[in-house]
C-alpha cells in the first residue's frame, strides 16, 4: 500500500487513453475529466428530473441509508434469483427511460459511453450478466443531512454475482459518477489507496451491509471534492466512502466500469 498522495489524483480537460490507462493500471486512484458536461445540460436535465420524483427511491435493502436512486443496481438483488428477474426486467428499458427523462438534452450516460469508446481502442459495451443485458446507469441521490452518508465500502461484481464466471473475470472495477447537483458543504468522496482480498474484507467489515468500519482501515483515505459538470473515475475496487451531504442533495448519474484485460472491451453496468 502506498502513502496517499495529491498526484494519484489527476484532473484533465477531456478523457484521453493514457489517463485511463494510468487508472486502470494503477498509477492513479481517481481520474476527473472537468468540465464533462455544460451547464444547459445540467439544468435541463435538473429540471426533467424534478418531475420524476416518484420513480427515485432508497435502495431495496439498505432504506435506512440516505442514500436514493433512479434504476435497479445489481447490488440490489442479494444474488436472489426473483430480485434478479426483476433487475433484469428494468434493465431492458432503462437506458431508454433516462433518455426520455432528459430528451431532447443528451443523457450523461450516453455521452460517457461515447467518450469511453473513444478512449479505449478495443471498445465499450453494456455489460450482460445471466444471459441478460444489464442496467448501463442509475441516478443517485444522496439526501441532504444524512448523518453517515455512505460509509466505507468496496465494490465488486465478483462479490454481488459469486457464482457468475463473466463477473470473475473483472480484472479492475472502476466508478463513474458524473454530478449534476453538488453540495457547498459535504459530499466529498473519501478513497483509501486499499484494495482488499476476501480474507481481509471479512476482517474490516462490519455487520450492517457489508459496510467496512474505518477504524480498521490501513492507511489514510484522501478526499475529493465533486464538482458540478465533472466526471469523475475512480477505483471502486478500493475503499470508498461518501461524506454526509450537510447543505443540498449531491446527485449525479452513476455507473460501474468493468477491465477484462488489455486487448478487450470495457464494459458497463450499475
Amino acid at each position: 500500500m502506498r502513502k496517499i498522495k495529491d498526484y494519484l489524483i489527476w484532473e484533465r480537460p477531456y478523457l484521453f487513453s493514457e489517463d485511463l490507462d494510468a487508472l486502470i493500471q494503477g498509477k492513479i486512484l481517481a481520474l476527473r475529466i472537468n468540465p464533462f458536461i455544460s451547464k444547459e445540460i445540467i439544468n435541463e436535465t435538473m429540471n426533467r428530473l424534478m418531475f420524476h420524483e416518484h420513480q427515485i427511491h432508497h435502495y431495496s435493502m439498505a432504506e435506512d441509508v440516505g442514500v436514493k436512486r433512479l434504476g435497479m443496481t445489481i447490488f440490489e438483488t442479494e444474488n436472489k434469483q426473483e430480485k434478479l428477474r426483476e433487475y433484469h426486467k428494468l434493465a431492458r428499458n432503462s437506458a431508454e427511460r433516462l433518455r426520455a427523462i432528459t430528451a431532447p438534452t443528451v443523457n450523461p450516460l450516453d455521452l460517457l459511453r461515447l467518450r469511453l469508446m473513444e478512449a479505449w481502442r478495443w471498445g465499450l459495451k453494456v455489460e450482460w450478466a445471466l444471459g441478460e443485458p444489464m442496467n448501463p446507469g442509475i441516478v443517485r441521490y444522496f439526501e441532504q443531512g444524512d448523518s453517515d452518508g455512505l460509509p466505507p465500502h468496496q465494490d465488486l461484481l465478483s462479490r454481488d454475482l459469486p457464482n457468475n464466471h463473466r463477473a470473475k473475470e473483472v480484472e479492475v472495477q472502476l466508478a463513474a459518477n458524473i454530478f449534476i447537483k453538488v453540495p457547498q458543504e459535504g459530499g466529498e468522496i473519501e478513497i483509501w489507496d486499499h484494495e482488499p482480498n476476501l480474507v481481509q474484507f471479512e476482517a474490516l467489515k462490519e455487520e450492517r451491509y457489508d459496510f467496512i468500519d474505518r477504524e480498521k482501515i490501513p492507511g489514510e483515505g484522501i478526499k475529493i471534492k465533486p464538482q458540478e459538470g465533472e466526471l469523475m473515475l475512480f477505483r471502486s475496487s478500493c475503499v470508498h466512502a461518501v461524506l454526509p451531504s450537510k447543505s443540498s442533495t449531491r446527485i449525479a448519474y452513476s455507473c460501474s466500469v468493468g477491465y477484462f484485460g488489455m486487448g478487450k472491451s470495457l464494459s458497463v453496468w450499475a
